[in-house]
C-alpha cells in the first residue's frame, strides 16, 4: 500500500475501500491520506479508523474529516483526537460534535477547544461539558461562552466557573444566569463577579442570591446593586448586607430597600445608614423602622431626620427616641414631632427638649404637652415657653408649671397667664413670681390671685402690685392685702 501513488489511492473504488483493513490504512503516509476522497472518508469504519496513526490523522482533509460518520468520530481515540488540527476542529459538523465523548474532549488542548464553532459547542453532551478542564474553559471566546446552552450550563461545576475570567463572566446570558445553582454561584470569583451583566444578575434565582458570600456581595458594582429585583433584595441576609459598603447601600432602589428583612435592617451599620438618600429614608416601612436601634437612628444627619415621615415618627419607641441627637432633633418636621407617641415624648431628655425650635414646640399636641415632665419643662428656654399656645398652657400639669424658672416665668405672655389654671398658677414658686411682667400681672384673674399663699403674695414686687386693680384683689382678705 505504501507504494501506491496519490492518484492510485484516490482511484480506489468504494467497494475496494470498504474491504481494506486497518493495517492497510495504517500503511498510508501523510500524502496518501491527503489524497483520500470525501467519499472514501465517509466509508471509513470504526475498525479502519484505528489504522490512522497520530502521525497521519492530521493530514486528513477538512472535507474528508467532516465526511466521517458519527460512529467513526466516536471510535477515534483521545490520542487521535488530540492530533487534530484547529482547522479540522473547525470543520467538525454539529452532528459529529454531539457524539464527542468526555475522554475525547479531555484529550483536546485549549487551542482546539477554542476552535470549536459555537453551534458545535452547543451540541456537546453534558458529559463532555463536565470533562472540560479549567485551562480549556479559560480559553473559550466570549461568543463560545454565550453559546453554552442552559442544560450544559447547569452541569458546570463551581471549579469550572471559577476558571472563567471577567470577560467570559460578562458574556453570560440571562438564560445561563437563571439556571445557576447555589453550589455554582460559589464558583463566581470575587474578582470577576462584578463583571456579570446587570440583566444576568437580575436573572439569578433568589436561592442563588442567598448563596452568595458576603465577600461576593461586597464586590458587586453599584450598577449591579441597582439591577437587583425586589425579590432578590428581600432575601439578602444580614451577613450579606454587612458586606456592602455605604455606596452600595446608597445604590439600593427604594422599592428594593423596603423589601429588606428585619434582620437585614438591624445589620445596617452607622456608616451605611448615614449614606442613605432622603428618598430612601422616606420609604423605610414602619415595620422596618420599628426594628432600628437608637444607635442606628443617631447615625442620621439633619437632612435625613428631616426626611422622616409622620408614620415613621409615630412608631418611634421609648428606646429609639434617645437616638434623636441633640444636633439633629430640631430638623424633625413639626408634623413628625406631633406624631410622636406620648411615651416617646416622655422619653425625650431635657437636653433634647432644649433643642426644639419654637415652631416644633408650638406643634406639640395638648396630649403631648400634658405628659411633659418637670425636668423637660425646666429644659425649655424663655422663647420656647413663649411659643406655647394657650391650649398648650392649659394642658400643662401642675408639676410641670412648678418647674418653671424665673427666666421662663418672665417670658409668659398675658394671654398665657390668663388661661393658666388656678392650681397651676399657685404652683409657681416664690422665686419666679417676682419676674412676672406687668402685662402678665394685669392679666391675672381674682381667682388666680386668691389661690396664692401668703409667702407668694409677699413675693410680688411693688412694681407688680402697683398694676393690680381692685377687681383683681377683691378676693383677698385685709390681712392678705397687707402682705402686698
Amino acid at each position: 500500500m505504501a507504494a501506491l501513488s496519490t492518484d492510485q489511492v484516490a482511484a480506489i473504488t468504494s467497494d475496494q475501500f470498504e474491504v481494506m483493513t486497518s493495517s492497510q490504512i495504517a500503511a498510508f503516509d501523510t500524502e496518501q491520506v491527503v489524497a483520500l476522497t470525501t467519499e472514501q472518508a465517509s466509508l471509513l469504519s470504526t475498525k479502519q479508523l484505528s489504522g490512522l496513526t497520530t502521525a497521519t490523522i492530521d493530514a486528513l482533509a477538512t472535507d474528508d474529516l467532516a465526511a466521517l460518520s458519527t460512529d467513526a468520530i466516536k471510535a477515534l481515540s483521545s490520542v487521535q483526537v488530540a492530533q487534530l488540527s484547529t482547522d479540522q476542529i473547525v470543520a467538525l459538523s454539529t452532528a459529529q460534535a454531539s457524539v464527542l465523548t468526555s475522554k475525547q474532549i479531555a484529550g483536546l488542548d485549549s487551542e482546539q477547544v477554542a476552535a470549536l464553532a459555537t453551534d458545535d459547542l452547543a451540541e456537546l453532551s453534558t458529559a463532555a461539558i463536565v470533562a472540560l478542564t479549567s485551562t480549556q474553559l479559560n480559553g473559550l471566546g466570549t461568543d463560545q461562552v454565550a453559546a453554552i446552552t442552559s442544560d450544559q450550563f447547569k452541569v458546570l461545576t463551581s471549579a469550572q466557573l471559577n476558571s472563567l475570567d471577567d470577560t467570559q463572566v460578562a458574556a453570560f446570558t440571562t438564560e445561563q444566569a437563571s439556571v445557576l445553582t447555589t453550589k455554582q454561584v460559589a464558583g463566581l470569583a470575587t474578582d470577576t463577579i462584578d463583571s456579570l451583566g446587570t440583566d444576568a444578575l437580575a436573572a439569578l434565582s433568589t436561592d442563588a442570591i442567598k448563596a452568595l458570600s458576603s465577600l461576593q456581595v461586597g464586590q458587586l458594582s453599584t450598577e449591579q446593586i441597582v439591577a437587583l429585583t425586589t425579590e432578590q433584595a428581600s432575601v439578602l441576609t444580614s451577613k450579606q448586607v454587612l458586606g456592602l459598603d455605604s455606596e452600595q447601600v446608597a445604590a439600593l432602589a427604594t422599592d428594593d430597600l423596603v423589601e429588606l428583612s428585619s434582620a437585614a435592617i438591624i445589620a445596617l451599620s452607622a456608616s451605611q445608614l448615614n449614606g442613605l438618600g432622603t428618598d430612601q429614608i422616606a420609604v423605610i416601612t414602619t415595620e422596618q423602622f420599628g426594628f432600628m436601634t437608637s444607635t442606628q437612628i443617631k447615625s442620621f444627619d439633619d437632612t435625613q431626620i428631616a426626611a422622616l415621615t409622620s408614620e415613621q415618627a409615630s412608631v418611634l419607641s421609648t428606646k429609639q427616641v434617645p437616638g434623636l441627637a441633640t444636633d439633629t432633633i430640631s430638623s424633625l418636621d413639626s408634623e413628625d414631632l406631633a406624631a410622636l407617641s406620648n411615651n416617646a415624648i416622655k422619653a425625650l431628655s431635657s437636653a433634647q427638649v432644649a433643642q426644639l425650635s419654637t415652631e416644633q414646640v408650638a406643634a406639640l399636641t395638648t396630649e403631648q404637652v400634658n405628659v411633659l415632665t418637670s425636668k423637660q419643662i425646666a429644659g425649655f428656654d424663655s422663647e420656647q415657653v413663649g411659643a406655647l399656645t394657650t391650649e398648650q398652657i392649659v394642658a400643662l400639669t401642675t408639676a410641670a408649671t412648678s418647674a418653671m424658672s424665673s427666666a421662663q416665668v418672665k417670658g409668659l405672655t398675658s394671654e398665657q397667664i390668663a388661661v393658666l389654671e388656678t392650681a397651676d398658677f399657685k404652683a409657681l414658686t416664690t422665686a419666679s413670681l417676682p419676674f412676672l411682667s406687668t402685662e402678665a400681672m394685669e392679666a391675672l384673674s381674682s381667682e388666680q390671685i386668691a389661690t396664692l399663699s401668703n409667702a407668694q403674695l409677699s413675693a410680688f414686687t411693688d412694681t407688680q402690685v402697683a398694676v393690680l386693680s381692685t377687681e383683681q384683689t377683691a378676693g383677698l382678705t385685709t390681712a392678705q392685702i397687707a402682705l402686698l
